[in-house]
């Protein structure tokens, strides 16, 4: 399993690698392979090839095209991963001609070692290892770099900033590498050192040492080592365990490496593997230029560390400022605040200015507050009908004036609401204001943000209608502003209106019977005809002898079907010139036009109209009246048959849709002809009552027809077609869900 899942990581590098290989290079530019340890997407490797680009990658004479592959070097493997590492690597390099191969890493250098004649036989080597690994025997035409990583510098820095700590853990990985890493200090440290308790941890998985870091006192330290796998074989990453023990850690973490500065890590004399990069790319660049010789003596690199903390982790568990010794560098410390002096005087002077415009701004407020005040008081006072402002209780806080010679029971009712009383106490007992009071109470509270109701209060005089509005003041705790109007006048002028506007309609139906009068003759024509036929028919069925009484059976039910479709021709008739009050069901729009087309059709056959009908289906009822609804679109029919008169024969259609539209939720009819349409008329003007542009008209169809719409909440308008004619629209709100006749 171990085998396997390194294979799969490597080919994987592998596959990643060639994604991203640089095009084939151009003249003068040089290819330069490095082989970093360890696995790809790790931390380590990544900061090292990071500070190795972005040194060569800037190079421009000669320009270098960076190629990089991943030995896997550090983790502890089997031939069989080795052998698939040398034969990728081998055979991706045959087809490039590498001027220089980086090898990072004594295996690195073992694997170039052994590919060289075959593979780099013209190559300049550069390669880097640490004083913790093994020293490589010497390869021709190569430079090298010799890491010296000093651990113990990097304790003595961790025991300096915890002098009274009484413990120290080590923790890190168990591979070959790791070990080399971990060797040295583990020797000079042993059991105890300067008083310190070593415990060690090194090879302990993440999630162990996790929970044995949950278990100690705040009175120690624990110092990272080098950290590639643990003793289960499992591979670590620095910046993943840290992610890890990090924030559950109770006593502070230092290190040797900067892979996890500013993630967790407290400090320690760290060692930057970006610089190591950059280091070898710079060595790369004086062997590409001749500058570095083979087989000169290898560069060491004695002053790789340098005395790093994090002052967020030194506050996060109480390290004071005063232990970190002189050149140490400080990290994520915030801006220092302004000088002691300079910024005493200045906040001085900021506090006092804000307490000058803070002043000022209150004397301001309190000005516009009073004169808001006075203003509200003026408009409260001129606003018509009893005005009260509430609390949530109920109790009055202002009213705009007094009932002193109460007129009838509503005034009554308000002179009881005087200022410092409590609105609904004071309305106990009003039938006509306990719905109201409910209201109120809801308005006061916040429950509903406005209020509008009609009510009848009776008397001796014949009652009164009052209007009561509210608005919440949307103040804490709440309230509200209630008005009282007396609206007895508009009432019983609005009933004026509708009692004339009924008898309007009425007229205006009455001035249609003419038309229909012909209309109605046509359609019983036939009915009437036929019984004739019928009753002549039987006469000679019964005379027969015998009489065939089966087919006189028949011709009599034919003369009582047609006797019941002229009694229903005369219904339809008389519901259409009834004068009765206005009753609103769920009715059908297309079953009110193909009851009207059925009766004009006599009318419209004399005028030569056809009449053609797109109705959709599908309509939602609306509530209306049959009989209005019949009404409006007799209007709009014969308005349209009118238009035509002048037109040939073959040019009169009279097109009559139905559609409903979801978005606003409404039915629209639309009477389409092919007149003269609107032009030279104002199509406003055309439902004002006694205008008409017609020769014989009244000029009360249309305002009829408009009065009938606006009872419904529906809407009519025209407009002029583009291909000649004039469009009638007409729409009705659809009936929702649960309404009910009205």
């Amino acid at each position: 399993m171990r085998v396997r899942r390194l294979l799969s990581s490597w080919l994987a590098a592998g596959v990643a690698l060639t994604c991203f290989a640089q095009p084939r290079p151009s003249p003068g530019s040089a290819d330069v392979l490095i082989l970093l340890p360890d696995q790809p997407g790790r931390t380590f490797t990544n900061r090292i090839l990071t500070g190795f680009r972005n040194v060569l990658e800037t190079q421009t004479d000669p320009s270098v095209n960076v190629f990089a592959e991943y030995s896997g070097a550090y983790a502890d493997e089997t031939s069989e991963v080795d052998s698939a590492r040398t034969n990728w690597v081998k055979a991706k390099s045959r087809s490039r001609h590498f001027r220089a191969v980086v090898a990072v890493g004594y295996p690195s250098v073992e694997l170039v070692r052994s590919l060289r004649a075959e593979v780099f036989p013209e190559a300049h080597v550069v390669y880097a290892v640490g004083n913790f690994e093994k020293t490589p025997a010497p390869l021709e035409r190569s430079s090298a770099m010799i890491l010296m990583v000093d651990t113990y510098e990097s304790f003595g820095l961790a025991r300096q900033l915890m002098p009274h700590a009484r413990y120290a853990v080590l923790w890190g990985g168990v591979t070959e590498l790791d070990r080399g890493f971990s060797k040295g200090l583990l020797d000079r440290l042993g059991k105890r050192y300067d008083g310190l308790e070593i415990m060690d941890w090194i090879g302990e998985p993440v999630v162990e040492f996790r929970k044995k870091l949950a278990t100690l006192s705040g009175d120690g330290f624990v110092f990272l080592l080098s950290e590639f796998a643990d003793r289960n074989g499992r591979l670590l990453d620095a910046r993943q365990t840290m992610a890890a023990i990090g924030p559950v850690s109770p006593i502070p973490l230092f290190g040797v490496s900067d892979l996890t500065l500013g993630e967790g890590l407290a400090g320690g004399c760290l060692i930057s593997w970006v610089n190591v990069g950059a280091d070898l790319a710079r060595m790369t660049l004086s062997s590409l230029s001749g500058e570095i010789k083979s087989g000169t003596q290898p560069d060491v690199k004695n002053h790789l560390q340098a005395a790093v903390v994090d002052w967020r982790q030194l506050r996060r568990y109480g390290i004071p400022e005063s232990r970190i010794p002189s050149g140490t560098r400080v990290r994520f410390k915030p801006a220092p605040l302004w000088k002691e002096h300079r910024g005493t005087v200045i906040a001085a002077a900021v506090a006092i200015a804000l307490q000058g415009i803070l002043i000022g701004g209150l004397l301001l407020e309190r000005r516009r507050r009073l004169r808001s005040q006075a203003l509200a008081r003026a408009m409260l006072s001129s606003v018509p009908g009893y005005v009260v402002m509430i609390d949530p209780g109920g109790k009055i806080l202002r009213t705009n004036q007094q009932f002193s010679h109460p007129r009838n029971e509503f005034e009554k009712s308000m002179a009881r609401l005087t200022q410092g009383a409590n609105y609904f106490d004071a309305l106990t007992g009003a039938p006509a204001f306990e719905l109201v009071s409910t209201s109120v109470r809801g308005l006061a509270a916040g429950e509903i943000p406005d209020l509008v109701l009609e009510q009848f209060q009776s008397d001796s005089s014949g009652g009164t209608w009052f209007e009561i509005r509210g608005e919440h003041l949307g103040l804490k705790p709440g309230g509200a502003v209630v008005a009282h109007l007396d609206i007895t006048a508009r009432k019983r002028a609005e009933a004026q209106s509708t009692a004339e506007r009924e008898a309007l309609s009425h007229f205006d139906r009455v001035a249609s019977l003419g038309l229909l009068a012909a209309s109605l003759a046509h359609e019983l024509n036939q009915p009437l005809t036929g019984m004739l036929s019928n009753a002549e028919a039987a006469e000679q069925l019964l005379s027969r002898t015998p009489p065939d009484l089966n087919e006189a059976r028949e011709a009599v039910r034919d003369i009582a079907g047609e006797n019941r479709r002229a009694t229903s021709i005369i219904n339809k008739m008389r519901q259409l010139l009834r004068k009765q009050q206005t009753t609103l069901l769920p009715v059908s729009l297309n079953h009110a036009v193909r009851d009207v087309a059925g009766f004009l059709s006599g009318d419209a056959a004399r005028k030569r109209v056809k009449i053609k009908m797109d109705l959709d289906e599908n309509l939602p009822p609306v509530l209306a009246d049959m009989t209005q609804l019949q009404q409006v679109v007799l209007n709009l029919m014969t308005n349209g048959m009118q238009a035509m008169e002048g037109q040939d024969h073959d040019k009169r259609y009279l097109h009559l849709s139905t559609s409903y539209s979801p978005m606003p939720g409404v039915v629209e009819l639309s009477v389409r002809d092919n007149g003269r349409g609107v032009q030279g008329h104002d199509p406003a003007r055309i439902f004002e009552p006694f205008h008409t542009t017609g020769a014989n008209g009244l000029g009360i169809g249309l305002p009829i027809c408009r009065h009938i719409l606006d009872s419904i909440r529906g809407r009519i308008w025209v407009e002029n077609a583009a291909t000649g004619g004039a469009i009638f629209h007409v729409t009705i709100p659809a009936i929702s869900q649960g309404q009910k006749a009205s």
